[in-house]
């Protein structure tokens, strides 16, 4: 990326740096950010703004995504030692069904912010809209 990063990205975000690095900035931008993930078949999934980021047990990372303050439809989780993926979850139940539907949607992911660094994913690929 040769063009310099629009006024509202922090100057820490880094389009080249592993996603585990990207992704607390990325939490930090809120409603500036609208996230796009791409996985490995090619799929192109609109995640909207970020929520919460939070950490796993394993020291990975779990961002949610979604369209409103305190309510998320995906999950980006970045294991430490696995590739990371995306899920298409329902916050607003028990935890236990919360645990239970959620649902992996997109594997060995990558993600980019539109207006920013989005152009890095392909251009031919089928995108999906929360």
């Amino acid at each position: 990326m040769t063009d310099p990063l629009p006024e509202w990205v922090p100057d820490e975000y880094d389009p080249n740096a592993p996603l585990a690095e990207r992704l607390p900035v990325i939490a930090e931008m809120g409603s500036d950010a609208e996230i796009h993930v791409q996985d490995k078949r090619g799929v192109h999934y609109v995640v909207n703004q970020p929520q919460d980021l939070g950490t796993l047990p394993n020291d990975g990372l779990r961002l949610d995504c979604g369209t409103r303050i305190d309510y998320w439809s995906y999950e980006i989780v970045a294991p430490s030692e696995h590739e990371p993926f995306l899920r298409e979850v329902d916050p607003n139940q028990d935890y236990e069904a919360y645990v239970a539907t959620r649902k992996t949607v997109g594997r060995d992911i990558d993600v980019r912010l539109y207006g920013v660094d989005v152009d890095r994913f392909e251009d031919d690929t089928p995108e999906v809209t929360a």
